[in-house]
């Protein structure tokens, strides 16, 4: 995704877990974003496995 406001040009990717729970669609999205284009991927690596331990951490109770 290439996005340009005020004069700044900036890359961004996202990577978006789903699941469907109770008949309901449950999402989380993780998004980097970058000035330069090649830096983009190395930054994107960097956080995958934050991403990851987030969408892993993701409990759905059906009682409290």
């Amino acid at each position: 995704i290439k996005r340009e406001q005020l004069d700044i040009s900036v890359t961004m990717q996202t990577v978006q877990y789903m699941t469907i729970y109770n008949g309901k669609m449950v999402g989380i999205q993780c998004m980097v974003g970058a000035e330069k284009a090649e830096d983009l991927t190395s930054r994107f690596d960097l956080f995958l496995p934050l991403f990851r331990s987030v969408a892993n951490s993701m409990v759905l109770m059906d009682q409290y």
